[in-house]
């Protein structure tokens, strides 16, 4: 995994948390040389420290990663739906489907809501 903003936002998170790299270290069951080579970009964490690094933190993982500018999950992101869907799941579901797909749904949305709630205006 190529991450170019991870050194950067680890680095950040730490000073600004006045957190020394031996106290995170031991945190996360890694050496204080380790998290001085993730802060220089020398190596990167693998999926395991990744998550490890930002529960201590309480960011996530796409925040270390430069996806997203946001270092919280929003809260409602984890809420389920139904069964194993979860808000943030179902998003990034429909970020994936395509337009037809997307108008199919609204579709089937928009008669379960005239369903539902018949007398709406």
């Amino acid at each position: 995994m190529t991450v170019k903003f991870f050194p950067e936002r680890l680095r950040q998170l730490r000073v600004q948390n006045n957190t020394k790299q031996n106290t995170l270290a031991n945190h996360i069951h890694r050496s204080s040389c380790s998290i001085s080579n993730y802060e220089n970009g020398v190596y990167e964490p693998d999926l395991e420290t990744l998550t490890l690094i930002a529960d201590f933190y309480e960011v996530s993982t796409d925040y270390l990663l430069g996806r997203t500018d946001y270092p919280a999950v929003p809260a409602y992101l984890p809420k389920a739906i139904y069964g194993q869907y979860t808000v943030g799941r179902f998003l990034n579901l429909l970020k994936h489907l395509s337009a037809s797909d997307r108008k199919a749904l609204v579709y089937g949305l928009q008669v379960l809501e005239e369903a539902r709630f018949p007398n709406k205006e």
